[in-house]
């Protein structure tokens, strides 16, 4: 295509299964935009805006985001192998069953909260001194060249599934919660929690798996979920 978008604004824009390959999308305006299936290779993204963009089922592999905030963002399916985020933000970013290959994702303290890594390869995948707290690293598969510290594993939201550096597998997170894997087929009175308003909340499962539950509103305004806990 060898297409030049510097500075364009493209909010919005659709390119589904466009060939875009060597494209310069320099300080463009990208946000909402949707890449799912492109051809991407040789392009450029630098100080590019691509807040909640779609990256889904794109080789993005070897490719560079330099300055760019990538928040809630979805690369799912995608192809990250040896892919380079430099100064980049990924709060919220999905990463679901993506291959993420010798990435580092160690640059200057990388913001990864609220990030999802489920199911993806990480082998050779480097977070030193990332901030992965409240990540979802559920049926991720790491290997012994996956740098990753156990206190950052404990600051994940999960790691369930999950095959970690040493080769062991978690069946069940560690947390606090009594049930906090909830059993999707009983109430939430059964299973220690407290809703308000009262049975404003109902719970399904997803998928038809037993321990990967919806939490569903079922009124109008805001619902808490709470739960109390012995520390003792």
């Amino acid at each position: 295509m060898n297409a030049t978008f510097i500075s364009s604004s493209l909010q919005q824009v659709v390119f589904i299964n466009c060939m875009c390959q060597n494209v310069n999308f320099r300080s463009a305006n990208l946000k909402h935009a949707d890449f799912s299936g492109a051809k991407l290779k040789g392009s450029t993204f630098t100080q590019t805006r691509l807040e909640r963009t779609n990256f889904s089922r794109v080789n993005l592999s070897g490719m560079t985001f330099y300055n760019i905030n990538l928040l809630e963002s979805n690369f799912t399916d995608s192809s990250c192998v040896g892919t380079v985020f430099a100064r980049t933000t990924l709060t919220n970013t999905h990463f679901n069953r993506a291959n993420v290959q010798d990435v580092d994702f160690s640059f200057a303290k990388a913001d990864l909260r609220l990030a999802t890594f489920t199911g993806p390869t990480l082998i050779n995948a480097t977070f030193e001194k990332a901030n992965v707290t409240m990540a979802n690293f559920s049926y991720s598969i790491m290997s012994n060249k996956t740098s990753i510290s156990n206190e950052q594993l404990l600051s994940t939201a999960s790691i369930r599934g999950a095959v970690l550096p040493n080769g062991s597998v978690i069946n069940q997170d560690p947390n606090l919660l009594r049930n906090g894997n909830v059993d999707c087929n009983n109430s939430l009175s059964m299973n220690n929690w407290k809703t308000r308003p009262l049975n404003a909340i109902i719970i399904s499962t997803m998928n038809n798996e037993p321990l990967n539950c919806v939490f569903t509103s079922i009124i109008n305004g805001t619902c808490i979920m709470t739960q109390h806990i012995d520390l003792k």
